[in-house]
């Protein structure tokens, strides 16, 4: 069968979630969606509230819809993608500890590249099973980022592996709209979904841009993928330099225009 869903989602779980599993799962399904792969973010989360998290999720999965636990685990710079994670050591980081947070993860990525810059230390490219080339909180909705696309084939020189992911980096309901994860499972079981992406057998995209594990452009054009994405990318720096005037000056961008303008973009 063939499945839709949606990655890198955070909840009332994490410190700057604003939706409790619930309210994600009732959105997903009004979407027609069938899976959804958490993020929650490890700052400030004890181990008890990351063993309800996961009994949480096994909850509100069913035969309908199905919850993957998963942790955004900060390194240095960067943030790093641990899916598939059902249970919590530590919050401290280092070279150690993030090779048994690897070996606790069936897949890992990299979140956000651009964020910092699109670097990559040497010590997370040891662990990783992917690039989040497109993340639609900092790409936007339309298209990927170009230059993610470019860190991608860059690591698979060394890597040829190395897998393209997708995240909307939820944090409010005007997060959804982004990129979906489509694949074909034999059973609908989180333990199927997590082994079809472990294996790179899905695709990703949105509005006639389709893209491969591989991170291939299989609908929609170089160019036009280009396009879109240079295209936002100058519309979010604008944005942010306005905000930055509007900030500077005293004032503030009222609650429903920020609404519809992260709902649209």
């Amino acid at each position: 069968m063939e499945i839709k869903g949606i990655a890198h989602l955070h909840s009332t779980y994490s410190y700057d979630g604003q939706l409790s599993l619930s309210q994600i799962k009732e959105l997903c399904l009004r979407e027609g969606l069938q899976f959804a792969c958490m993020a929650e973010h490890t700052d400030d989360l004890t181990i008890e509230a990351i063993q309800e998290f996961v009994r949480d999720c096994e909850n509100h999965s069913d035969e309908k819809f199905v919850f993957i636990p998963g942790f955004e685990v900060p390194y240095k710079d960067a943030h790093i993608l641990m899916i598939g994670v059902i249970d919590f050591f530590t919050d401290i980081i280092d070279v150690p500890n993030l090779q048994k947070w690897r070996e606790k993860a069936s897949i890992v990525i990299l979140a956000h590249p651009s964020r910092n810059n699109f670097t990559i230390d040497d010590n997370i490219k040891k662990i990783l099973n992917g690039v989040e080339v497109w993340n639609s909180y900092y790409d936007g909705k339309s298209a990927p980022r170009a230059q993610s696309l470019r860190l991608l084939q860059d690591l698979q020189k060394e890597k040829p592996k190395t897998r393209a992911f997708v995240g909307l980096d939820l944090h409010r309901e005007e997060n959804f709209g982004g990129p979906v994860l489509s694949l074909k499972v034999e059973t609908f079981s989180a333990g199927t979904i997590l082994s079809t992406l472990s294996r790179g057998e899905y695709t990703f995209g949105k509005q006639g841009i389709i893209i491969s594990s591989a991170g291939k452009i299989e609908k929609g054009g170089v160019l036009k993928t280009q396009y879109k994405s240079d295209l936002r990318v100058f519309i979010l720096s604008i944005a942010n330099h306005i905000n930055k005037i509007i900030t500077f000056l005293g004032l503030s961008i009222p609650k429903s225009i920020k609404k519809k303008l992260r709902s649209k973009l």
